[in-house]
């Protein structure tokens, strides 16, 4: 199920069903999905993205009518393949990430992927393959380079909006410790959240759910 909290403090059921994991498009209640694991808006706040794990799909909601459709992905377990909208095959899609231009990635941890979705033709394709630490979570700086957070590893690395790699751990360090100082000499521990936000100073910082540690961590990084 997809749920939302109202400003009153209210909770109501977007699209899903409770307890009835399923692979259904429809209208609110009629729609099924199986474990959903990641879900980011679009830039318009028009629409949201929802990873369905179970179903290798990600669906999308007009938020407005509660519709669900299918973004991306065929649905059947096959070896990842690239194309267009539900010809593709998506395993395990996870943690979502919208750019301000609408394009969506997509954090595959199992495959050790990033795929990029072109919003406006459906083309899917692999921004980022052959990963052994698995991108659990991603985020943007404001020069849009793709960061990736491994919880296994407990590591972040940088990749150029074209994909490629620029530094395989800006921070987390391999010695165990919880204190603080420079992003590649501290550690972290089972990270389980990540998030950017751009300040007034238009500079990217990043804050780390530090599940281990007990911490919430603020990284900046130039």
């Amino acid at each position: 199920m997809v749920r939302k909290i109202g400003t009153d403090g209210m909770v109501s059921t977007l699209a899903g069903k409770m307890l009835q994991p399923g692979n259904q498009e429809g209208v609110g209640t009629n729609a099924a999905f199986n474990r959903p694991k990641g879900i980011a808006l679009d830039p318009q706040g028009n629409f949201l993205y929802v990873s369905d794990w179970n179903n290798a799909r990600v669906k999308k909601i007009n938020i407005a009518t509660r519709e669900v459709t299918t973004f991306a992905g065929y649905g059947v377990f096959r070896p990842d393949m690239d194309g267009v909208g539900a010809q593709v095959m998506i395993n395990f899609p996870g943690h979502l990430l919208v750019h301000s231009d609408g394009t969506v990635l997509i954090g595959q941890a199992n495959s050790g992927r990033i795929r990029k979705v072109n919003a406006v033709t459906g083309e899917v394709s692999t921004l980022v393959g052959g990963l052994q630490d698995q991108p659990n979570y991603l985020a943007f700086d404001e020069n849009n380079n793709v960061f990736a957070l491994s919880t296994g590893s407990a590591q972040v690395a940088k990749y150029d909006p074209a994909g490629q790699l620029i530094n395989n751990r800006i921070a987390g360090s391999q010695i165990i410790n919880d204190s603080d100082g420079a992003a590649d000499r501290v550690s972290l521990a089972n990270p389980g959240g990540f998030v950017a936000i751009k300040g007034a100073d238009n500079k990217t910082r990043f804050y780390i759910a530090d599940s281990g540690h007990k911490k919430i961590r603020e990284l900046y990084y130039e």
